[in-house]
């Protein structure tokens, strides 16, 4: 088992030792947040219309939402969401409620289209449950070219990582005394050609290198740059989130964050977000709290039965208006 520490050790510092330079997928996953694993996320959210003077509607924009992202499969999220009349997160309250994967844009939006829901979701993905992948198929659909850690891996760095990986593990195991089989290091050879591949390979990065990103300075400040025609994205220097700005046919999303909070179970948040939608309304999006909890199957079934019951107790049938980004 030391050996696999190790090796995980090795692997993660392989970044410093050869100069770091983040991906566009490294810098949408929230990377300073607490580690989530199978833990579920609940984010108690507000969303809040700003008044245009042009305006001639009385009627502002309050939504607040609960998002309650089921982790027991890290690869397959589920996210339920749940809607309150007034200004109330309280049971008497609940107005709607909603269940959908979270883990693919395709399965979460299988036919609508909205763009502004697709950009909403995803970015809450990335900045409440670490995942990246909901914002990297965003920008696919719009033939933005990015492309997610996997892609850019360094495909005989990898194998040659996975060997290695391989050999420690049953090294632990001879260790152990589950095994007599002889072991080669992978990272070693008595051959001189080959001595010298793995020099080569190892020298190189573990990512091949992502072009759209770019480290530029401000005044005393540096940022991480993610810059082409349809997109521009700023982020600071220790990868937390600052602007978005998506430039398409319909017209320009564009997202500000503002510095970063602690809001519960060492996650951190903006302390509000500007989320600028297509026809220009800026909405403020905060959140209450954030927390991780423990779950099981279980629990999960019963949490979807009782909003299901309170919706249907409650009965809430007024007109209150909600963004048009959430679904």
């Amino acid at each position: 088992m030391k050996n696999i520490f190790i090796f995980t050790f090795f692997v993660l510092n392989l970044s410093t030792v050869y100069g770091y330079v983040p991906t566009v997928d490294s810098l949408l996953r929230n990377g300073n947040n607490a580690e989530i694993g199978q833990n579920t996320v609940v984010a108690k959210l507000n969303i809040l219309e700003e008044k245009q003077a042009s305006s001639e509607s009385e009627e502002v924009i309050n939504t607040n939402l609960k998002m309650i992202i089921y982790n027991e499969n890290e690869k397959r999220p589920r996210l339920m969401q749940i809607q309150y009349a007034g200004n109330s997160y309280s049971n008497s309250m609940v107005k709607d409620y909603k269940i959908a994967p979270f883990h693919d844009l395709e399965k979460l939006f299988p036919s609508e289209g909205n763009l502004e829901k697709e950009v909403f979701y995803a970015l809450m993905a990335s900045l409440v449950n670490n995942n990246s992948s909901l914002l990297l198929d965003v920008f696919k659909r719009l033939n933005i070219p990015v492309s997610s850690n996997k892609e850019l891996v360094n495909e005989d760095k990898g194998k040659l990582l996975a060997a290695y990986r391989d050999y420690l593990k049953k090294l632990s195991e001879q260790e152990d005394g589950n095994t007599e089989e002889e072991l080669i290091n992978p990272l070693r050879s008595e051959d001189e050609e080959e001595r010298k591949r793995i020099k080569e390979i190892m020298a190189g990065s573990y990512f091949k290198q992502d072009f759209l990103v770019s480290r530029k300075k401000e005044q005393n400040e540096f940022f991480w740059i993610v810059e082409n025609e349809k997109l521009f994205m700023k982020f600071d220097s220790d990868h937390r989130m600052k602007m978005i700005k998506l430039i398409t046919d319909l017209g320009v999303i564009e997202i500000i964050c503002s510095r970063f909070v602690v809001v519960g179970s060492q996650l951190e948040f903006p302390e509000f977000i500007w989320f600028k939608d297509l026809s220009g309304k800026k909405f403020k999006i905060s959140a209450k709290s954030i927390r991780l909890i423990k779950d099981s199957k279980e629990n999960y079934y019963k949490r979807v039965q009782k909003y299901k019951k309170l919706k249907e107790a409650n009965n809430i049938t007024n007109n209150e208006l909600k963004p048009e980004f959430v679904m």
